[in-house]
């Protein structure tokens, strides 16, 4: 024991070295930051560390018993214990009591329940800082006893629960030289271990990155070599395989998902699951029943029991028979285990919820029992028959389990016979009325679809382009309209005419009245706006559309197309000054065409007075 300076760093404390590695620090939260440092006792007989000039006191044994103050005694013991004695040779105060990164061979390491007191070790910051790092290793109480691994505030790793000669979740770190000493009464939980050969030395280290190490000395090499590592990723992690799920590292080795379904199970999200993420974890298979329908229970061997910490634990069970009965009477119950396998059949715990944390070995861990219901039942007992009972054959059927005989399965389509058919009729009549609705659904869009593609807009407001004719136009009649001629959208008319402004109105015809617009190109144009208690019809509107569309003549204002929007039919006619056709319609076109007929002479509804309606608006344009 004495005063040092760990690597690169330059602060100093008090520790004890164990073969070279040290293995405790008393101050290891606040360091004095130069070469001075002095332990002693103080007037209350406490040990005490002090900075310069023993002035500042940096550590304390803190022993409230002023008793000791003139007979106290500190001493380091031959296991690496520093004790405080009384004048009775009592120990008031030992360093075991509040181990830092190391854990000796008979240090107790857990919990008094009479006092209070946690023994845990935390790791150092770094190999340069002893100070208390992020990683901790603790003896949680919860339920069933578990040894657990915290980073920070968070659960990194479960070694699980002890079940006799080991952890269950550490079957690998059995040690035939190393006896484990586990007690668990209405005193203490906690745990040591001792060296069968005295001759070997031996510690258990937390370092900065997280990782628990068994380490022995080798007097030939003079050094310290590592004969235990974990916890070991990705399935130590906890609750990898989250809720339901278990882990098998030997997945790993033939490049399967690492992640299966405890018995009865099935993945919440096949599709993640397939894609290797486990993340919603198991689900209980849809249609099974757990509850006093002939259930029974799927062992699973060689497991890592899920976390026990709110799992039911009873030591006077004495039979697995009894603890499985047990688990039938609650419907709650999804599984059983011993809680000690040294003693056969000695003690139960029973899960209720979810099943967290599980995991499987290639050797070491503890038979778990599954609640299963009767037809997964039949189908593993089919499996247990073709593949072998055990570790290998439950393996064989987590993998191939989908793929088993037809005959296997009949038993599950026989045993809810009744139910499949109820579901085939309702989601028949589903899909039917699915269907169904889907179809008027299309309909009301195509009809609508057919709607707006009358309206479709063909001339963008911000065009800067002539009007040209569009390919792409609808056709007002495909009977007998001109398919080249372009539909203008109304928004388009409303703002080329200042909204049928009165100052642009050129005037007004027998079907309605004629207003002068520009367009956003800057071409001019005349608008008729027809009458919507005009005697004109749709049937002649489309007839005067085709017509003028047809009938192209350097005498005729050229028709550059239309407008329809509900109750409004307009036409865009070429816009030309008053009186422009004055002279060529009425001296020249007008005999031409009626061949001296006067107006009063034409039949009203015949072509030649629908021509003459048209030649006359056209004037007044």
């Amino acid at each position: 024991m004495g005063f040092f300076t760990p690597g690169k760093s330059t602060n100093r404390y008090l520790g004890i070295w164990y073969n070279k590695v040290s293995v405790w620090v008393a101050n290891r939260g606040d360091p004095i930051n130069d070469t001075s440092g002095c332990l002693s006792f103080d007037v209350t007989g406490n040990l005490v560390v002090t900075g310069p000039d023993r002035s500042n006191l940096v550590w304390s044994t803190k022993v409230s018993d002023l008793t000791i103050a003139k007979n106290s005694s500190v001493q380091l013991l031959d296991s690496g214990n520093l004790v405080v004695l009384d004048s009775n040779g009592v120990v008031v105060w030992q360093s075991f009591d509040y181990p830092t990164n190391t854990l000796l061979p008979n240090l107790r390491f857990g919990v008094d329940r009479k006092t209070g007191l946690d023994r845990f070790p935390t790791s150092w910051k770094s190999g340069d800082d002893p100070g208390p790092g992020e990683y901790s290793l603790k003896m949680v109480l919860n339920g069933s006893p578990q040894f657990c691994l915290y980073k920070g505030s968070g659960l990194d790793w479960r070694a699980g629960s002890w079940i006799g000669p080991k952890w269950s979740g550490i079957p690998e770190m059995t040690i035939k030289y190393i006896k484990d000493n586990y007690i668990e009464n209405q005193d203490e939980v906690t745990l040591s271990y001792s060296i069968r050969d005295p001759s070997i030395s031996a510690r258990l280290v937390l370092n900065e990155s997280g990782t628990l190490q068994w380490l022995t000395w080798k007097d030939n090499e003079h050094r310290w070599v590592e004969i235990y590592a974990g916890p070991k990723k990705p399935c130590d992690s906890y609750n990898y395989c989250n809720p339901n799920g278990y882990c098998d590292p030997s997945n790993i080795c033939m490049g399967q998902f690492e992640c299966t379904c405890l018995p009865g199970f099935e993945p919440k999200s096949a599709c993640d699951w397939y894609l290797r993420d486990g993340s919603g974890g198991c689900v209980r298979k849809r249609g099974g029943h757990v509850c006093g329908s002939g259930e029974g229970f799927e062992k699973v061997p060689l497991a890592k029991v899920p976390n026990t910490w709110t799992a039911h634990v009873d030591r006077g069970v004495t039979w697995l028979k009894e603890c499985e009965s047990e688990c039938l009477r609650n419907c709650s119950c999804n599984a059983y285990a011993n809680a000690d396998v040294s003693r056969r059949d000695n003690g139960c715990v029973t899960w209720h919820g979810d099943l967290i944390d599980s995991s499987v070995f290639s050797s070491g861990g503890q038979d778990l029992y599954i609640r299963v219901d009767a037809v997964e039942l039949v189908i593993l007992s089919a499996v247990a028959a073709r593949f072998g009972g055990g570790a290998v054959g439950y393996r064989c059927f987590a993998s191939h389990g989908q793929n088993l005989p037809s005959q296997y399965l009949k038993s599950q389509r026989h045993s809810h016979e009744k139910k499949a058919m109820v579901a085939a009729i309702a989601a028949s009549v589903t899909a039917v009325s699915l269907l169904a609705f889907c179809l008027i659904c299309w309909l009301e869009v195509k009809k609508r679809r057919g709607i707006r593609e009358q309206q479709i807009f063909l001339f963008s407001p911000d065009s800067t382009t002539p009007l040209e004719a569009s390919s792409k136009g609808k056709q007002f009649d495909e009977r007998g309209t001109n398919p080249e001629l372009p539909y203008f959208d109304l928004s388009i008319i409303v703002s080329a005419t200042g909204n049928f402004s009165l100052d642009n109105k050129l005037g007004e015809g027998g079907f309605g009245a004629v207003y002068k617009g520009r367009l956003p190109n800057g071409q001019e144009i005349a608008v008729k706006r027809l009458a919507k208690n005009s005697e004109q019809g749709a049937e002649e509107f489309k007839t005067e559309v085709t017509l003028i569309a047809k009938l192209q003549h350097r005498n005729l204002v050229r028709l550059l197309g239309y407008c329809i929007k509900k109750e409004e039919k307009m036409l865009i006619y070429e816009y030309l000054p008053n009186k422009g056709l004055d002279s060529f319609i009425f001296v020249g076109l007008l005999p031409m065409v009626f061949s001296g007929s006067s107006k009063s002479h034409i039949d009203k509804g015949s072509k030649p007075r629908r021509m003459y309606r048209m030649i006359r608006n056209a004037n007044q344009v």
